[in-house]
């Protein structure tokens, strides 16, 4: 599971289209006396490395159609796999999360259950 299954998903299927989803993301703040979690919504518009120029200026709309129907934290055009890192992923959730940083993010959902 995780960013690895995203990622071999998306080399996999989507070489030569457009690929556009919207993951969660738990924050994880751990205070030592209360733990709080909280759901992050990140959408991922992956562009494959064989779409046709003229394909490719579309990216962006679906975008915009994604995030019209999502909550989104973050949103991240990609057409190099490594950029969709949870290294990456988290740098760019810290960044817009104002700040009361969380203490992690996990990527897996394991905390699922707890999330709001």
């Amino acid at each position: 599971g995780g960013m690895a299954a995203l990622r071999k998903a998306l080399e996999d299927k989507f070489q030569d289209q457009i690929g556009v989803g919207v993951f969660r993301v738990t924050a994880v703040d751990d205070r030592g006396v209360t733990v709080s979690y909280r759901t992050k919504l990140v959408l991922v518009v992956y562009v494959g490395p064989n779409l046709p120029p003229m394909k490719r200026a579309k990216a962006a709309s679906h975008a915009g159609k994604f995030n019209a129907e999502f909550a989104t934290q973050i949103q991240m055009q990609v057409d190099d796999l490594d950029d969709l890192s949870e290294d990456n992923l988290e740098r760019n959730l810290r960044r817009v999360g104002g700040a009361h940083q969380p203490t992690s993010f996990d990527f897996i959902n394991i905390s699922d259950e707890k999330a709001d």
